[in-house]
């Protein structure tokens, strides 16, 4: 008895022992990424700004010349000076993902309605330029659960795939919204008909990315944050026919089924999409 007591607590004393090893490790491989990614943040950095900030320094030369010259050119002015707004927004726009990417995570979990999110985010980008070309169709189930999420940072996620979806089709196409449940999963996916992905890019890597003005950190920071909330990211695509790709949360145990705004019909959220 004395024995095999002494040999089960020395086997969980190993189990405890080798737990704390891979938890270590763990944390020891993250922090390897996160100082690759780092590393990789300077030299692009460096890169990116100095772009903007080269453009900022022509515009203030031009402006400083107008404003000395008689007959001052007002439309030039003005130009330069929306050159310039155009070159700070993409300015604070990075400095805004680099701190996302950098800073830890703290969640503040509730449950959330996917699709009254799903409705905030296409108000803000269908009143966009790059949004008016675009078709929206959407196929969201009834009576769709909540999941326990961090309301913004989620929002942060669905913006993120439904801007890129719509900047993909620069010249027009059908962006597809859909919801749905999978056992004991929600899911949502956002369908563009726009250019593909190519094969060699890592899209989830830092600074990946096949738009020529892109920063390559949103797909990276919404993996970052759907990780944080026990889900997953993945996506399909083919060149020159478009771009799927599919978020999965858990559900929110204590609410079985959605309740208030996402247990009406999609058009009566957000009529203006289909007509």
């Amino acid at each position: 008895m004395a024995r095999g007591r002494i040999r089960r607590e020395g086997s969980e004393k190993q189990a405890t022992a080798r737990s704390r090893e891979l938890e270590t490790l763990k944390r020891q491989l993250k922090e390897r990424e996160m100082l690759a990614c780092l590393g990789l943040a300077v030299s692009k950095v460096a890169h990116e700004i100095g772009n903007p900030l080269n453009g900022m320094f022509s515009c203030v030369q031009l402006l400083d010349r107008e404003t000395r010259e008689e007959g001052v050119d007002r439309d030039r002015i003005l130009d330069a000076m929306d050159q310039l707004c155009s070159e700070i927004g993409r300015l604070e726009a990075l400095l805004q993902e680099l701190r996302a990417l950098g800073r830890p995570l703290k969640l503040n979990s509730v449950p959330v309605s996917l699709t009254a999110l799903v409705g905030e985010v296409l108000q803000r980008l269908l009143a966009t330029n790059s949004a008016q070309l675009v078709q929206v169709q959407t196929e969201f189930t009834e009576d769709l659960p909540h999941v326990m999420a961090d309301a913004e940072k989620l929002k942060q996620v669905l913006f993120n795939l439904t801007k890129n979806a719509i900047e993909a089709m620069p010249g027009g196409g059908r962006l597809t919204l859909r919801a749905f449940r999978l056992k004991d999963k929600m899911c949502f996916e956002v369908q563009d008909t726009g250019v593909g992905i190519p094969k060699d890019i890592k899209i989830f890597d830092c600074f990946a990315t096949s738009k020529p003005n892109g920063w390559g950190l949103g797909l990276s920071i919404a993996q970052q944050i759907l990780r944080a909330h026990h889900g997953t990211i993945d996506y399909r695509s083919k060149l020159g026919h478009g771009t799927t790709f599919r978020i999965s949360l858990p559900v929110a145990r204590s609410f079985t089924h959605a309740r208030q705004s996402a247990s009406k019909p999609v058009s009566s959220l957000w009529p203006a999409l289909n007509s």
